[in-house]
């Protein structure tokens, strides 16, 4: 089986283990990110909005793992 640690479980680091999950049965995938739990991180605060902007190559990669649709259903407007 192939095993890899992802390091850094944002935008690029979440695709790219979902991308390779989806490509190769055999994969076992890690993800390590420094924030246990990032609603409590110190810089999280629920009562504001946060903007990701995805561009390029990596709208891209998002529309070929399939989530795009997904990341559009669930998005938290601006207030």
């Amino acid at each position: 089986p192939l095993r890899v640690a992802v390091i850094g479980a944002g935008p690029a680091g979440l695709t790219f283990a979902l991308a390779l999950l989806r490509r190769r049965a055999d994969a076992h995938v890690t993800l390590i990110d420094k924030a246990d739990d990032h609603e409590r991180a110190p810089t999280f605060d629920a009562s504001r909005s946060y903007t990701i902007d995805i561009t390029g190559h990596g709208a891209r990669a998002v529309r070929d793992v399939d989530v795009a649709a997904r990341f559009d259903a669930e998005l938290i407007r601006f207030r």
